[in-house]
Parts: C-alpha cells; structure tokens; sequence
C-alpha cells in the first residue's frame, strides 16, 4: 500500500435486516485495509444464535497512489436471511389457466412486554425519624381533627331590632339623652326616645343603657349629625369609594360612615330599636370651607349636607330600619337648601311645636324633606316632651 495513503481507525454501524453490529477499518502487518467486526456475540444474539455474518473489503475504486480520497466498496452477506421455498405449481384441470401463487404477507405484530410491578417504597421507622413523624402527627392533627369532634355551636342570632314603627296617634311622652346623665328621668310613657350619641357624630352618650333601660318597650333612638370636620378616616372611604379631593364622596360617606357606627355602638350595648331618627338641626354660624375644621357645625354647602344626610339615611335604611329626620321646615331649607333625599321622603319629627296647641302641627303644614309628620317636640316642662301625630 503506498506510503502516502493514510487510514485512520474508525468505528461504524451497519444495519441490514436484523443485522446490526460495529465495524472498524484497521492496517494489517502487510498494509493493507482489513473490516473486522467489533462485537460479533451482538449479530449472534439478535439471530438466535447464528453464525455472525463476515465483511469482505473490495478493491478500492480509485487509485490510492492519488492524495484524493479513495473510495472503499464494502460488502456485508448475511447468511441468516433464508429465501422462502419455492412452491409446487398446483396442476390445474384440462383447459384451466394456471397463475402463480404467491406467498401471503403477513402483518407485523408488535413485540409485547411483559408488565413491570414496582413496589411501593418504604421509609424505615427508625429512631432518628421519631421526632419528624410525631411532629408531622400532630400537625396532622390540628389540620384535620378526628371526625368525634363535635363542631362549636352556632352563635345565637343578635336581638331583632324591634320597638314601634309609629306612636299611637294622641300619645304623649319624652325624649333625654346625655344632658339628662346624672339627673332624674322622666317617667315611664307611650313615648320615649333615647339619644345614642354624645352630642356629635362618633361618640356615644355615656348613660345609653340605663336611658335605654328607662324607655322600655316604647323605645326609639335618634343620633345626632353634622358635617366632617376633616378628611380622615371618617369621610376619606366608604360606599362612595376612596374620595382623594372628592367633597361630594367624603360627605356622603361621612354621613353613612357616622350611622353606621352609632348603630354598631348600640348594638354592643344590646341597645336596638326599630325606628331611628337623625338631628339635623343648629343653623347658623356655616362654615364656607369643606370640610369645616371645626368652624361650623354645617357646612355652608347645602349640596354636601344633603350628601352627609342621604349617606346616614342609607346606612339605617340597608339594615331595615325605618329612618327619619328630627328638624324644622326653616332648619332643613338652610341647611340642604330643602332637599328631598333619595329613596323617599322620610318621616318628620317636628321640633319647636306650640305647648298650648301642638295637634295643629300635623296638618302637613310645616313638614319638610319631602315627608309627612310623624311626631311633634315642645318643651314645657324640664324634660323635652313629644306627642304622636
């Protein structure tokens, strides 16, 4: 073999029916190329045991004087592929068309594996694992506890807010609130009213329960009502939304914002009734900027106050209250500019009524906000006094 021929030792795979074996190329002593098989027990395997089939190396079909590269013609006979027998022509009667009968094809079946059983593995009990597993059984535990446990019993249901919708027409009683704390009340009547606040929204009339105590089942409740103060938690967020700069969104929630709380802080006290009322009332003095700072007990903005008072209407309202407004026809003008809330108008309790002839204010003649006088005030007495319209 020339000299200037290079072979380098390689490996390739032949795949030709079922035979599949690694060969390489390799120099024998004389230089010349020789195949050889790499694993000859694979084609034995694979054929059941026959004999592995042998690689001839062919004359080279270029000449390997030349630097280009040489082609190698390689053969691989396999002796473990059988020609199926030839079939006997079957002898036809006289004056019949014989044809050749072929083999038939059969379908490939696919090998199929047997199934392979894995079993379950196990973690060994052993003393190391004790603090993690009884520390896992108590967690356990608490996350699901045995079913014996009977559950907690249900929370009583709060007391109704019950009470009168309505006095009867001609009856007659009293109204106290924190001015009367440390002082005699009044005696027992068909007409009570007790005030939840202590004088402004979001504080709480300190002799509640035992005012409450006094009213018994003819009681109402009324709490009193303003516009904010500031921008703080009372006005900045409710039903409206998060208000930023928005003055209409901070009165009205401040409004709903302050019934609901008198509501919560007397049903906390156990202090319910059906019917409620709201104080609008102490004109004069307004304050021009909004909220008042302090400067006024009503802004001068009657459109924001009728969003405070709609707010506190709303509040009482959602919770199945009947809700009305204690005030006068003058007061309510200059305060909402006589606005008729949403939703309807609501009952009247009209304050400032004639002692010698309260009956004639129920004519329908001094109402205001829309709605029809349920109850009048006078005072000629120490305690203030109302009667049923």
């Amino acid at each position: 073999m020339p000299s200037n021929l290079r072979v380098t030792r390689g490996q390739f795979k032949v795949a030709l029916g079922t035979v599949v074996g690694t060969y390489s190329v390799a120099l024998n002593d004389a230089g010349a190329c020789s195949l050889h098989v790499e694993d000859p027990n694979v084609l034995s395997a694979i054929d059941g045991g026959a004999a592995a089939a042998h690689a001839v190396l062919d004359s080279p079909s270029a000449d390997l004087t030349q630097r280009s590269p040489a082609t190698l013609q390689v053969s691989f006979p396999n002796p473990n592929v059988q020609a199926p027998p030839a079939l006997a022509p079957l002898a036809s009667p006289p004056g019949v068309a014989t044809s050749p009968v072929t083999a038939p094809t059969l379908p490939k079946v696919p090998p199929t594996l047997p199934s392979l059983s894995v079993p379950p593995a196990t973690i060994p009990n052993t003393s190391a694992l004790q603090p993690v597993t009884s520390a896992l059984a108590r967690v356990q535990g608490l996350l699901s506890p045995p079913t014996t446990t009977r559950p907690a019993p249900a929370s009583p249901p709060p007391p109704p807010d019950t009470g009168p919708t309505t006095y009867p027409s001609g009856a007659t009683g009293f109204d106290i609130s924190w001015p009367q704390c440390g002082s005699s009340y009044p005696p027992a009547s068909s007409v009570a009213v007790v005030g939840v606040n202590d004088g402004a929204p979001f504080s709480t009339n300190p002799c509640l329960a035992s005012e409450y105590a006094w009213a018994g089942g003819a009681r109402e409740l009324y709490m009193n009502l303003n516009s904010p103060t500031a921008a703080d938690g009372t006005d900045s967020s409710g039903p409206a939304g998060n208000c930023g700069s928005n003055r209409d969104c901070m009165a009205y929630n401040y409004g709903y914002n302050a019934a609901a709380t008198s509501y919560n802080t007397a049903a906390g006290q156990a202090v319910r009734a059906k019917t409620w009322w709201l104080d609008v009332e102490m004109v004069g003095n307004c304050a021009p900027q909004f909220p008042t700072a302090g400067q006024g007990y009503w802004s001068c903005g009657q459109g924001l106050n009728s969003e405070t008072v709609q707010g506190a209407l709303d509040a009482l309202r959602q919770r199945g209250l009947v809700a009305g407004i204690y005030s006068t026809n003058y007061q309510w003008g200059q305060i909402t500019g006589g606005a008729t809330p949403t939703g309807g108008g609501p009952p009247n309790w009209l304050a400032g009524a004639s002692p010698s002839s309260p009956g004639l204010w129920c004519n329908a003649s001094r109402d205001f906000a829309g709605g029809p006088p349920w109850m009048l005030q006078y005072s000629p007495q120490t305690w203030d006094r109302d009667q049923a319209c």
